[in-house]
Formats: C-alpha cells, structure tokens, sequence
C-alpha cells in the first residue's frame, strides 16, 4: 500500500512524528483519519532529486523538487500560514511564474486580513523571533536594511551579494541616515564580514543586532518591468523608515550585476 510521506531536516524527523511542527501535526492527522499510512523520514534532497519516484506521495519541508507525486511545503513567512508547491518554496516556487496584479486581490477580505494581522503582531510588537522588548528610536527618513545571511534558498535567489545592495543603497541614500540589521539567526561569515567592513569603512551607518520592526508590504522598487524585477521592499510602522532585503526572484537579466539595480533601485 502507497504512503504518504513527510521529507523532514533532522530536527523534525523523529519517526513518532512528535516533532513535526504543528500544520503537519494536522496534515497527519487528516490523512490518518482518511484510513492513508502516513510516515516521516529524513528528508535527502539528493535523493529526491534523482531516486526513483515510487508509489508514495511525497511532502517536502522547503523542498525545490518538481516531479510527479511530491509537494514541497513552506512557511508562508508568518504562522500559522503554510503553503504547497508544486516547484518550490522562496524563489523556486511556482510563485515566480506569476505577475502580481492588485486588481485581482479582493478589497474587503484583503483589509480585513490586514488589520487582524496589523491587530495581531504590529500592535502587540510581536516578532517571528526573539526581540528587544524596549522601542528603538530611529532618525525620520532613514533606510533599513535588513540582511538574510548566506543560506543555499537565499544565495539561489539572489542576483547579487549582500555586501553588493548594500554599497548601492549607501551610495545612493541621498543624505539620510542607513541602517543594518542582520538576522536574528545570524551564523555565517558573510554577516559579520559586512558589520566589520561597515564599522570600517562607514562608521557612519547604524549597526543594530537586534531590534523589532514591524513591517507590511506597501511599497515596490522602480523597475521596467515589475514583472521581472521583483525586490522584497517594504515599509515600516515607523514614519518615513523604509527598508530593504537582498532577495530577488526573477531578474536574472535586470538585476543580475549591482550596476543595473543602481540604474533601476529608486528610494522611496
């Protein structure tokens, strides 16, 4: 008989399933209620990329696999929302194919989803993780700019280095004040490389490791063509606070070297 399988890092494979975070924990029961056989193992992405399909069904936790019987699945950046993929997740999702068209979001839903979300973690200053509790105070117009860190989803979506955007925004911040949060997870060396050649070269750039920001996506770069440079630009609820975060989708020919997003970045 077929199962279904949850492809899970080790952190979330313990075989019981009593790691798995809780939308598999409902996906699993859902299944299971079904009468289907439902089993968690180690997620090998090599071998999901080339071994051979079988008669399982497959979910992927951030997986980029496009073939017949798998699912990839991902965190839709805030819980508890999830999503399934048909290609992947971030930028090798499905997603990347589309143009995003306003017109086509229902208006009402859409506002009220806003302000339970505004209601929920704006109000309440509740981050994804664990902040500063006290308010920082930032100058009025300043730029931020929020750093990923070097990880295999972010370095395949990416057209150029972090360091790279960032040189760019400096140098053309028209006078206001820049600054630079690095990932609360922060553990590889291109982040810390970066503050040290900041606290070198500009001392004048505000370096802050932690502080909690809430943000909602009001704002776009100045491209084109939007549907093939899309920047990852929000605003902030401080006022006139704008940031930026070094993650492009589909830009490979706009975007690809830090000359052509000088040409094209425009602060808001």
């Amino acid at each position: 008989m077929a199962r279904i399988l949850f492809h899970m890092p080790r952190h979330m494979a313990a075989t019981d399933g009593s790691e798995l975070p809780p939308f598999y924990q409902h996906l699993r029961d859902g299944f299971t209620a079904l009468g289907a056989r439902v089993a968690v193992v180690h997620r090998d992405m090599d071998a999901l990329q080339t071994g051979p399909t079988g008669p399982d069904f497959n979910f992927v936790h951030n997986g980029r696999i496009a073939r017949a019987g798998l699912l990839n699945i991902g965190l839709a950046y805030m819980y508890p929302f999830w999503y399934v993929d048909p290609k992947g997740v971030f930028a090798d999702s499905s997603l990347t194919d589309l143009a995003f068209d306003p017109a086509q979001t229902p208006q009402k839903p859409a506002a009220r989803m806003f302000a339970r979300l505004q209601a929920r973690l704006k109000d309440t200053r509740i981050s994804r993780y664990a902040q500063p509790e006290e308010v920082a105070q930032f100058p009025t117009g300043a730029i931020a700019v929020f750093l990923q860190d070097w990880s295999d989803p972010v370095e395949r979506a990416r057209h150029m280095t972090a360091r790279d955007m960032l040189e760019t925004v400096i140098a053309n911040a028209g006078g206001r004040s820049v600054i630079v949060k690095p990932h609360p997870r922060v553990s590889g060396l291109e982040t810390f490389e970066i503050l040290d050649w900041l606290a070198r070269d500009h001392p004048q750039i505000i370096a802050r490791r932690r502080m909690c920001m809430t943000f909602w996506p009001r704002l776009s770069c100045r491209c084109p063509s939007p549907r093939r440079c899309r920047l990852k630009v929000w605003s902030t609820a401080y006022p006139r606070l704008f940031l930026v975060a070094p993650i492009f989708t589909t830009a490979p020919k706009l975007c690809k070297r830090p000359l052509r997003f000088r040409r094209h970045w425009t602060a808001p």
